[in-house]
C-alpha cells in the first residue's frame, strides 16, 4: 500500500486504529509500527532493496509514561552477505501527541526519500 497516497492516513487515524490491536510487551506498548520500502514489488530481489522500520510505542520510565519514536534502517550487506540494520535512532517524548507529530515527520521525510510503501494495512 502506498502510503503517501493514501487520503487522509495521519498517524490520528492509524494510531486509533493502532490501539484496537496494540499488543503489550513488558513495559512497553506498540502504539503503532510499520515498515516502509520503496517497492511493493515481491519479486525484487532483497539485495536490491531498503527498508525502513518506523515504531512509536509508549514505555514506563520510573513510573511515568514516555512516548518514543524509534527508526531503522536495514540494507542488505555485500560483505555479510545478508541484510543488516544500520542507522538506528530514538527519540523519547513526554507527551503522547509530540510523538505522534515526530512520526509523522519522520513518515513524510521518508516518504520523500522515496520509501512510500507501508506494510500498513491502513
Amino acid at each position: 500500500m502506498c502510503a503517501e497516497q493514501k487520503p487522509g492516513a495521519n498517524i490520528r487515524e492509524v494510531v486509533s486504529h493502532a490501539r484496537l490491536r496494540s499488543w503489550g510487551c513488558g513495559y512497553m506498548m506498540f502504539i503503532v509500527q510499520e515498515v516502509l520500502s520503496m517497492t511493493d514489488d515481491p519479486k525484487v530481489p532483497l539485495r536490491d532493496q531498503e527498508f525502513y522500520e518506523l515504531r512509536l510505542y509508549d514505555s514506563d520510565s520510573a513510573g511515568l509514561p514516555v512516548y518514543c519514536v524509534r527508526e531503522a534502517r536495514t540494507r542488505w550487506d555485500n560483505e555479510v552477505r545478508d541484510m543488516v540494520r544500520d542507522k538506528e535512532q530514538e527519540r523519547t517524548f513526554v507527551r503522547q501527541q509530540e510523538a505522534e507529530e515526530w512520526y509523522e515527520a519522520r513518515r513524510r521525510a521518508l516518504a520523500k526519500e522515496g520509501f512510500i510503501y507501508s506494510d500498513m494495512d491502513f
